[in-house]
């Protein structure tokens, strides 16, 4: 058997985000009623400053499974190359074989704002569409892209510590997406109005405070997926109900990892899992005042699900370069 190997161009033409969206929150659920493994990852830094991190990943219901190595590098956008760059190895689960070798970065980037989506048309109001993103990066780009994609974005407003790098992507998507959306200087006028909330960034210091959240709100966390990461104070954290993708990693990784460190926040403070929440087993949002928080760290088992589609499609639309790797 040959084996596919899938640029960005090709993973470009075979992921649409509504199907993808889809994928995702049966992945979700999936892992919550039929759980392989818990998600794992392992992250080592280079003495060049990037921050490698391995993500083996196995869902139920597929007949392969994925290994993915992501090297981030802050560097790199400078010299015009992504944050994020790595490799998708897909496996087959009975023998072995690799089936394809895909480019990761943007694999990982849309898989990630479709968990921003499902997150947000779980757990937000039903009514809610105003949106404010912090950070106006890739990520910031695509959350938008995918709360456009589920109807959940009326208009926006963009943050970030560049108000140039804000201007930029704003005036982009506001043409690509038809909507509005501002970009503002500071982080209180970009949440002053917002419904939901959606943080995308590198920040090692707490960024939404309790004085900039209101009743009602719903967040999405996404930036803290590392330790030392934080972008949601421990104050706003305690007042909400907090939902994450997994209890373990968000508390040694994700969203609550500094706070749980500082013996701020426990376990116990996890309302629940999106699977459980997806699937019933948990409530969601009870009313339309409370405070939510989906924190998402990334799991493994989303890329088996987003790369499941890549290799179907590329499979159907003759996508890819085949190679012999035996």
């Amino acid at each position: 058997m040959d084996t596919l190997f899938i640029s960005r161009k090709d993973v470009e033409l075979a992921l649409s985000l509504k199907e993808l969206i889809a994928a995702i929150e049966k992945a979700y659920v999936k892992h919550a009623t039929e759980p392989l493994a818990r998600p794992q990852r392992a992250v080592s830094q280079t003495k060049h400053g990037s921050v490698v991190i391995n993500f083996p990943g196995a869902l139920a219901g597929y007949d392969a499974y994925t290994v993915k190595t992501n090297a981030k590098t802050p560097a790199n956008p400078a010299i015009g190359l992504p944050f994020v760059l790595g490799a998708i190895l897909m496996l087959d689960c009975e023998t072995g074989q690799p089936l394809a070798v895909m480019e990761s970065s943007l694999i990982t980037a849309m898989r990630t704002c479709a968990a921003g989506a499902v997150g947000v048309a779980t757990l937000a109001r039903r009514d809610a569409n105003k949106v404010a993103i912090v950070g106006a990066g890739d990520q910031g780009a695509w959350q938008l892209r995918a709360l456009h994609s589920i109807g959940r974005l009326q208009t926006a407003w963009l943050y970030d510590k560049s108000i140039e790098r804000s201007k930029k992507l704003a005036e982009t998507l506001a043409v690509e997406l038809n909507v509005p959306i501002k970009p503002v200087r500071t982080l209180s006028e970009a949440l002053e109005q917002a419904e939901i909330v959606v943080t995308a960034t590198q920040s090692v210091e707490p960024l939404i405070t309790s004085d900039l959240v209101r009743p009602g709100m719903h967040l999405n966390a996404f930036g803290a997926d590392e330790p030392g990461k934080v972008e949601i104070d421990a104050e706003v954290l305690l007042k909400s109900t907090i939902v994450v993708d997994d209890r373990k990693l968000a508390l040694s990784d994700g969203t609550l990892n500094v706070a749980h460190k500082q013996r701020r926040v426990t376990d116990q403070d996890i309302h629940a899992e999106i699977g459980d929440v997806l699937t019933g087993r948990s409530s969601g949002r009870r009313n339309n005042d409370q405070i939510t928080i989906f924190g998402s760290v990334g799991l493994a088992y989303q890329d088996v699900a987003a790369c499941g589609l890549v290799y179907e499609r590329a499979l159907s639309g003759k996508l890819g370069t085949r190679l012999q790797f035996l």
